[in-house]
């Protein structure tokens, strides 16, 4: 009999020597011993969604987690780095490692940890860093100088997988290894300076054949706060058949190794190896996997299949829905079925195929979390819940988490809850206001409309640190870094000293500039003379990220037709992929248009189109016109340089101030800020002085 919590309260305190005050405090000791963790994933690739779907820190629910956990940084070496541009703190800039522990100051009790790994950064930077004790002992120092600088509570640790996909069968003794060396590291940090210890957690697999090889599961398990298991992507379309992403069961029909792809089966397996219930969390999932039917009419579950389901209008990743997308296609008249053995549910419309879990269906697993004595629920993943009231069915965020934490007796303050208007608007995909934190106004309640067509950067017409990006009709509202003001004439943050401030103007551009007449949208119109980019001096003073190197103009382009170049989206990461090979990402193309006249309110019209790259081609490596930051979007597809590469951050081999950053294999080019160079030993652009071998007569 394992000797729990309460066993020992009760020893403590025979149930005959109490008195009544005595009890309650017995009672409510007994609850919080009791108490189930629910850990949730935050992604830090969510922010690049578009409109209501977008994702930051500011979205987090204090009260709805016990666990948050930031997914997710990478490996330089042997050593953690941030993954996204913004996750660290700059001198302009408060970083999302920062805004995601303020969630700590409106709930002192949760806790917060960094997720290193993911998919998508695969096994080779981890069998490098665990290969020698040297190694293992360079991580494990960092790691806690990383964490506790950033003012995080643990380390998570998801490697997929230790001795799979290119990891060789040893990484299963040095991955435990490493758990042992961090357990002891993070113990003695602790009694050295009397903090709590780090946290030690890890997502791991929940198929058999990577269980077997890559875990020593009952040596990780005496040394782990608790264990994730990813109890989801068990099915999906990577698969010629339609299955659910996570069912409970198993279905009578399957035989094999298809009877162990479910809830229970893994859980249960994971125990028996020598996982204790009490650290175990099983993994639900906030979201479902799509399939796109070989025949409309055979739409059943095993129903043959020819490949992913349509992208969502917001995750934008084929094969991929998120709950609240899931919930504006029933809303729209998807028809919703119901798996009995599994009891999940799914839904069919036209060709489309999705299975994934709604309320009623994540109850149900929650009681069998309880029966079964787990520890608790993992979510993935927060983004992907109605956080922002986008399903015209859901009348308070986060819906799904909310029946969660009902499910395992926890009540959520009530000054948490948003719930949508008595009017009942709607937050759809074509709607871009409601009554939630994460409206695309301003403060002070003022709207800024875009006109479809009239795409680009338009400065606030309310305030000079503020400015807009009109995309398709929505409108995005920014805000600059503190002690900087946007420049409308080339559409960057920078000094108040070099912006001319004059809202009356800002005002009439956005009354008049965004108002395209609708004969300019419909009829074709002859093709232009693309004017040169306009040229200004920089200042040698206060030479900055937001500042560009004057150059002289060039000679101007005569364009026939002006095509559009493909829109690199940041491509949405899921927690478990499929056994087969992965796949590419298929970047959406913007069709080609005719160019149009310039519009005279709005100047050319390249000073504001943020898709129309022929500045940006002239001028090479030179983006005036184009925000600061537009060089981290810029893909190279002509070259193979991330071809077999990790994910991550390279130097430029032709140009010290530039660099390249790899995403599934494909190359997206970036470059310094004028005055600035890329340095390899911190993979960050730092003023040239500082970066040995490269001087101001680089290429630009």
């Amino acid at each position: 009999m394992v000797k729990t919590k309460s066993s020992s309260l009760c020893a403590k305190f025979p149930m005959s020597r109490l008195n009544l005050p005595s009890l309650l405090v017995f009672l409510v000791i007994l609850k919080v011993s009791h108490s189930y963790m629910r850990v949730c994933y935050y992604t830090n690739w969510a922010q690049y969604r578009p409109n209501n779907g977008k994702y930051v820190p500011e979205n987090l629910d204090p009260y709805l987690c016990s666990h948050l956990i930031f997914a997710f940084a990478k490996m330089n070496g042997n050593r953690l780095v941030a993954f996204e541009w913004n996750d660290e703190s700059t001198d302009w800039m408060r970083g999302m490692y920062a805004k995601f522990n303020d969630i700590k100051l409106k709930n002192p009790t949760v806790k917060t940890l960094l997720a290193v790994g993911g998919w998508n950064m695969g096994s080779k930077p981890f069998t490098q860093m665990v290969k020698t004790p040297e190694s293992r002992a360079e991580f494990t120092k960092s790691t806690i100088k990383f964490l506790r600088e950033r003012n995080f509570d643990g380390l998570d640790l998801d490697w997929e997988y230790p001795a799979n996909r290119g990891s060789p069968k040893e990484d299963k003794d040095r991955f435990t290894k490493l758990v042992i060396q961090l357990r002891s590291a993070f113990n003695q940090e602790a009694a050295m300076t009397g903090k709590p210890p780090l946290l030690l957690t890890a997502a791991v697999a929940a198929g058999k054949d990577k269980v077997d090889t890559g875990y020593d599961v009952a040596t990780i398990a005496k040394h782990m706060d608790f264990i994730n298991v990813m109890t989801y992507d068990l099915h999906g379309p990577w698969e010629k058949v339609t299955g659910h992403n996570s069912p409970l069961h198993s279905r009578r029909e399957e035989m094999g190794p298809d009877t162990q792809l479910n809830i229970a089966w893994a859980a249960e397996y994971w125990y028996k190896l020598g996982l204790p219930k009490q650290k175990l969390n099983v993994g639900l999932a906030l979201y479902g996997r799509s399939f796109t039917l070989s025949d409309p009419y055979n739409n059943g579950v095993g129903a043959p299949a020819k490949g992913k389901g349509n992208a969502g209008n917001y995750t934008r990743e084929a094969g991929f829905l998120s709950y609240f997308e899931v919930c504006q296609k029933i809303s729209e008249g998807a028809q919703k079925h119901y798996i009995p053995e599994q009891e999940s549910p799914y839904i069919t419309y036209a060709d489309q195929w999705v299975g994934y879990d709604d309320a009623d269906s994540l109850a149900v697993k929650v009681e069998y979390i309880k029966k079964q004595n787990y520890g608790g629920i993992m979510v993935w993943a927060l983004d992907l819940d109605d956080f922002n009231l986008i399903c015209n069915a859901t009348t308070e965020t986060y819906p799904l988490l909310r029946r969660i934490n009902q499910q395992l007796g926890v009540v959520i303050p009530q000054t948490a809850t948003v719930t949508r208007p008595p009017s009942g608007h709607s937050s759809g995909s074509n709607s871009g206001s409601h009554s939630t934190q994460n409206s695309n106004k301003p403060s002070g309640g003022k709207e800024f409309k875009c006109e479809v067509g009239g795409d680009g950067y338009y400065p606030s017409p309310y305030s000079c640190e503020e400015y807009y990006m009109c995309n398709d009709g929505h409108a995005h509202h920014f805000k600059c870094a503190a002690g900087l003001l946007f420049n409308s004439q080339f559409n960057y943050c920078g000094w108040p000293k070099d912006v001319v401030c004059d809202l009356d103007a800002a005002r009439k551009k956005a009354k008049e500039a965004l108002k395209k007449p609708e004969s300019q949208q419909q009829i074709p119109q002859q093709p232009v003379q693309q004017n040169p980019p306009p040229v200004y001096k920089t200042p040698a003073e206060n030479q900055n990220a937001f500042q560009f190197k004057p150059q002289k103009p060039q000679q101007p382009v005569q364009q026939t037709q002006q095509v559009q170049p493909q829109q690199v989206q940041q491509q949405p990461q899921t927690r478990r992929q499929p056994n087969t090979a992965p796949q590419p990402p298929q970047n959406n193309v913007r069709p080609p248009q005719q160019a149009s006249q310039p519009n005279n309110a709005m100047g050319s019209a390249a000073s504001n189109d943020p898709w129309n790259w022929s500045p940006f081609q002239q001028q090479q490596q030179n983006p005036v016109g184009l925000p600061f930051y537009w060089s981290f979007f810029r893909t190279d597809l002509s070259q193979d340089f991330c071809t077999g590469r990790a994910n991550g951050l390279y130097p430029d081999p032709d140009n010290c101030q530039g660099f390249i950053d790899c995403v599934r294999e494909i190359s997206f080019k970036g470059l310094c800020s004028p005055g600035m160079a890329f340095d390899t030993a911190r993979h960050m652009c730092d003023y040239i002085q500082n970066v040995p071998g490269c001087n101001d007569a680089s290429p630009m």
